[in-house]
């Protein structure tokens, strides 16, 4: 990630003509990720759960004991708000942050493959938080994007960033992001209280979101 954000430094210094400042450089890095509290984040995580996917796999379970759901895949719901208006999705993956992937996939027709991930700890004692890094390519090209969250949550932090992500791709490719629908369903058996709107993206023959 350093060098992908030493690159976008190196631009706008060059369009300054000057040197940036450490607080010019630190705006600049919220506002490249969405993390400053003006950020215009695409994609806003409202609520969500995450699950062991019993359904898709399932393990006998053994009387007296509680399922092992340890090896499971793990089944995201919930509702992001795009743009504003709250969308309920769903998907399914070996994790937190696949089984949000899938269901932008899903539901929008974004196929972003998370490539890396890492983390570390911002502050000390109970109140430190994650920072979480996402770097994704946009299956079928090499161009990548990379998303940061911070959360005192780890996992939620992951989630944010691969939302940052979302959203750095669809900055750069307006036409990505398909108008909103009412279809979509959950599949993981939860239900949200929010009336959601749902976007559908078009689809081909083979039931396939169509990518333009």
């Amino acid at each position: 990630m350093q060098i992908a954000f030493s690159r976008i430094v190196q631009r706008t210094t060059n369009a300054l003509g000057r040197e940036l400042l450490s607080a010019e450089i630190q705006k600049l890095f919220e506002d490249t990720y969405y993390l400053g509290p003006t950020a215009q984040l695409r994609f806003l995580l409202v609520d969500y759960n995450i699950i062991p996917d019993r359904s898709r796999s399932p393990t006998p379970s053994v009387k007296g004991k509680s399922q092992d759901t340890r090896r499971l895949n793990r089944c995201f719901d919930g509702v992001i708000s795009v743009n504003g208006a709250e969308v309920h999705v769903s998907g399914r993956g070996n994790g937190p942050i696949s089984s949000l992937a899938n269901a932008f996939y899903k539901e929008f027709g974004i196929d972003l493959d998370v490539k890396g991930y890492s983390e570390h700890t911002v502050g000390k004692d109970k109140r430190a938080k994650a920072a979480a890094y996402v770097e994704c390519t946009i299956v079928g090209t090499e161009e990548t994007v990379w998303g940061v969250g911070i959360d005192s949550d780890t996992a939620q932090a992951s989630l944010i960033a691969f939302l940052s992500a979302a959203s750095s791709f669809v900055t750069s490719h307006p036409n990505a992001l398909p108008p909103p629908s009412t279809n979509g369903h959950s599949e993981c058996g939860t239900s949200h209280s929010a009336q959601s709107d749902h976007l559908q993206p078009e689809r081909g023959r083979d039931g396939r979101p169509v990518r333009r």
